[in-house]
């Protein structure tokens, strides 16, 4: 959806719309992950999703800048994706891969 309104619709209130959603949508799966598996916040992959989350607000501060931070997006969210769980797992606190709290 975001996606579509930056790179097809030229209505800036559909832009900043999408956005929003996005990013409400994105911080209750990130509640969800965070209840279900406290370890996901400080796992790569939840410090991932909190940088895209980041992305996606900037988006909505700095609307002439949306395209470009969306294609970062994409490229961060892509590699994340792809990256073996030893990758996504990583704990930069710890220095380990960790899949759970203890």
């Amino acid at each position: 959806m975001l996606g579509v309104s930056l790179l097809t619709v030229e209505g800036l209130y559909l832009r900043q719309n999408a956005a929003i959603a996005v990013l409400v949508t994105g911080l209750g799966l990130a509640g969800l992950y965070t209840f279900s598996n406290g370890a996901w916040l400080i796992q790569l992959c939840g410090q991932a999703v909190i940088a895209k989350l980041a992305l996606v607000a900037a988006m909505t501060i700095w609307p002439d800048s949306a395209t470009a931070l969306f294609f970062v997006l994409l490229a961060l969210s892509t590699a994340i994706a792809h990256a073996p769980a030893s990758v996504r797992h990583y704990s930069i606190y710890h220095r380990r891969r960790l899949d759970h709290l203890r």
